[in-house]
């Protein structure tokens, strides 16, 4: 029996591996007619098993055999999709390196990237490589190959060269993968500056998904809704539960999700912030507009109470918010950036607990996390099993364990200043507890020295303020020594910008004088944004 809220054990239920071809073989042999991954066309279910993903991705394997390919960096980009892990998996498994590419960089930053990451053959979805194909990217002297054109050739000489294609799978077969190889490079996506190459060792990602799988446990499947060329799309919100045996269904895009999460109904997704927000703004706009935000903040606090003793009519006062989510979502895992904790309380008053937690792409990318049943809200939750968390002199955060990278791809002097005896600074500003949870108050980089010595995070204003439904977005900076607040509102009108400054006066009353906010600036255009969703501050 579990307890609430007290630490307890860790998940020890499934093996310890250490590379990812290791994982992809142990699954298949234990479990292989069991469903792996999971998505629909239309309203069509489609699934592939442990064996069939193993076959699918073996195939692609032996062509790469055959392509004489090894140690090669191979690019990978693409939308969220099956072949898309078929083709990672391939690259990873066969001593090459996938180069991870976001789909939505531009031309220019592509060709940027190639270059520096010593790629010369892209491997892409159908649908990009038209693209690209059409804005003529693909005739820059790289090798670009669509995922079906991949098939087709690898179907082509299995059928007409058998004794060939035999011998590059018992080759294939005999390749032994070291720990060490690197299996992945993963472009970061900070808010400044060029984007630099991340390398993670097979060892690197699954200490990742051994300790992630140690500290949570799903029970059920799986939507995935982050996009694979992020380390946390991939590693944890999609290997971590492949390891845990439990189904993936693949989100064809955010345009389907309601109508994939009615299909899928799943019992845990991973989500970033933003997407959290969304969802918590959406409930609240459905009960306006139905004229029971008062009753529904009633039946939250009534909720709330007979939770203290007991009992849980969760499922039953907010049946509607649940089938929102498919009617089964339990857990939402958070991470990626700073999360109000008003959220975290609110929809578990919903029944859905929110566990947040922290990494990034330096660290495979999970750091830490709030588990199952042991959890403080406002924290990134405890560190993974084996993975240290200190805080340095200036209040940084640093981090030590196998999850570490191996490095940036040819850069030295960015590598030194942020790994230092095996430690990982992260630039992260924060504190932890006697119970060992984990709080972040802010970026060091982005915090506001004042002439008077104080230090403001902006982090934390910016998390108070948009908790105003009419503050979309919203960027705190220094500015001529005073602190000012540059604000986004899809709406904009005089009116609009009235309620908004009355509402930064109301805030400022609730904080010391040296963090209040004296100058606002307005906009009607979004911030610019990675991929992760984090507004680019310039």
């Amino acid at each position: 029996m579990r307890q609430k809220n007290r630490p307890y054990p860790y998940y020890d239920t499934l093996e310890q591996l250490t590379t990812l071809r290791e994982m992809v073989d142990v699954k298949t042999a234990k479990i292989p007619d069991q469903t792996a991954f999971g998505w629909f066309e239309g309203d069509k279910e489609i699934k592939r098993t442990y064996r069939e993903f193993q076959e699918d991705m073996e195939k692609i394997a032996v062509y790469l055999i055959l392509r004489g390919f090894e140690r090669a960096h191979l690019a990978l980009i693409g939308e969220n999709s099956y072949k898309w892990l078929c083709v990672y998996m391939a690259i990873a498994c066969t001593r090459n390196v996938a180069v991870v590419l976001d789909k939505d960089m531009p031309d220019e930053e592509i060709l940027d990237v190639l270059e520096r990451m010593d790629a010369k053959t892209i491997f892409a979805s159908d649908a990009l490589f038209t693209l690209k194909k059409r804005s003529g990217l693909t005739e820059h002297g790289e090798e670009w190959k669509s995922f079906s054109d991949l098939e087709k050739e690898s179907d082509t000489i299995r059928e007409t060269e058998p004794e060939k294609w035999n011998k590059a799978y018992e080759t294939y077969k005999a390749l032994t993968i070291s720990p060490e190889d690197t299996a992945s490079i993963f472009l970061t996506s900070g808010t400044t500056g060029k984007r630099k190459g991340v390398m993670l060792s097979h060892k690197n990602i699954m200490a990742d998904i051994n300790g992630s799988s140690r500290l949570f446990i799903p029970s059920g499947q799986v939507l995935v809704v982050l996009p694979f060329h992020h380390a946390f799309g991939l590693v944890v919100a999609l290997w971590m539960v492949y390891n845990y045996e439990y189904p993936s269904y693949i989100n064809s895009g955010l345009r389907r999700i309601t109508k994939e999460l009615a299909l899928a109904k799943p019992q845990t997704m991973m989500m970033v912030p933003l997407f959290v927000e969304t969802f918590h703004k959406q409930i609240w706009a459905t009960a306006r507009k139905q004229g029971k935000e008062k009753t529904l903040r009633t039946a939250m606090k009534i909720s709330d109470f007979l939770l203290k003793f007991g009992i849980d009519l969760r499922k039953k006062f907010f049946k509607d918010i649940q089938n929102t989510f498919g009617g089964n979502l339990d857990f939402i895992i958070c991470g990626g950036a700073p999360l109000d904790p008003m959220y975290v309380k609110e929809f578990r008053s919903f029944g859905v607990e929110i566990l947040n937690g922290y990494g990034t792409t330096e660290c495979s990318p999970c750091a830490s996390v709030n588990r199952n049943d042991y959890k403080k809200d406002g924290t990134i939750g405890v560190s993974l099993p084996d993975v240290q968390f200190k805080v340095a002199d200036d209040g940084e955060v640093w981090i030590k364990g196998d999850i570490v990278m191996q490095g940036y791809y040819k850069d030295p002097e960015a590598t030194a200043a942020v790994l230092k005896d095996g430690w990982y600074a992260t630039g992260d500003l924060g504190h932890i507890d006697e119970d060992g949870f984990i709080t972040l108050t802010g970026r060091k980089k982005n915090l506001i020295i004042l002439a008077s010595g104080e230090n403001v995070s902006p982090e934390e204003l910016e998390e108070k303020l948009l908790r105003d439904p009419l503050i979309e977005e919203v960027i705190v900076r220094e500015e001529n020594g005073e602190i000012a607040a540059e604000i986004y509102n899809s709406q904009l009108s005089d009116e609009t910008k009235s309620e908004i400054e009355k509402s930064v006066e109301r805030f400022n009353k609730t904080i010391p004088m040296y963090k209040r906010i004296t100058k606002i600036h307005f906009r009607d255009t979004e911030f610019e944004k990675t991929t992760t969703k984090k507004i680019k501050r310039s």
